[in-house]
């Protein structure tokens, strides 16, 4: 088999002349944010191999998770010829690697407030919505093709194939939960009342706190959602006693 030319004129003298718009549309990043990142993992013991290539190019594995989450073999052809790398197991490699040492990074940033913090929370956003402590909301991930095994359940509403995510973020946009891997047809309401928020609700509220969601989550003691009705239809006392 023909060896693959190798070449860095594009990682080292045309990338680094980008713009901060440009930067990001290839790394999905700033380039602050680039940098916070690789800190991160650069101490991450996965680096810390015999993989000369692993360990002494952290400057391009990260600008590969470009390619990694697009997830199709032509993204990864065309990263290897800017990148100058082999296109076969090498990338394959190299983001799994990365996107491990991120996952062993989630606990540090993902995490449920614990009961002061959620008093906090409270007291700043009584005024808009008292003892709310965040937002609920799912979203669909897309494959980029359908599953070997059990496609049909893959396939949503919007007749494309995806994993479902559930995500609750605080008031500041913050992520503080996240639910992942459904398959894209499963509804988000069947989500919700499947995790642990709902079956072990005592490590995740205090008393008369609740998450503010859609209103396909419905109404529970720590879920608020708007009225499926019209407004015009509702009885006004039901309505103030909702509000209230």
């Amino acid at each position: 088999m023909t060896r693959v030319p190798k070449q860095k004129v594009w990682l080292n003298e045309v990338l680094p002349q980008y713009d901060e718009m440009r930067f990001r549309q290839v790394t999905r990043v700033s380039y602050q944010q680039f940098d916070v990142i690789l800190n991160l993992i650069s101490e991450d013991r996965i680096f810390h191999t015999s993989l000369k290539q692993l360990s002494l190019r952290f400057n391009w594995q990260l600008r590969c998770l470009d390619f990694g989450i697009s997830g199709t073999g032509a993204s990864a052809h065309n990263t290897a010829r800017l990148f100058g790398t082999g296109d076969g197991s090498t990338i394959i490699r190299i983001t799994r690697r990365i996107i491990k040492a991120l996952l062993r990074l989630k606990c540090r940033f993902i995490y449920w407030p614990n009961e002061e913090e959620r008093n906090e929370i409270v007291a700043e956003t009584f005024q808009y919505l008292p003892r709310c402590i965040g937002w609920i909301y799912g979203t669909k991930i897309p494959l980029h093709e359908a599953p070997v095994t059990n496609k049909d359940s893959y396939y949503d509403k919007d007749k494309n194939y995806s994993i479902q995510v559930q995500i609750i973020c605080d008031h500041d946009k913050k992520i503080r939960h996240y639910v992942a891997g459904y398959p894209g047809s499963v509804h988000d309401s069947r989500v919700w009342n499947e995790c642990n928020t709902v079956h072990l609700p005592d490590l995740y509220f205090s008393d008369g706190q609740y998450l503010f969601g859609d209103k396909v989550y419905g109404r529970t003691k720590f879920m608020m959602a708007p009225f499926r009705d019209n407004k015009r239809t509702i009885p006004p006392l039901k309505l103030k006693a909702f509000n209230e």
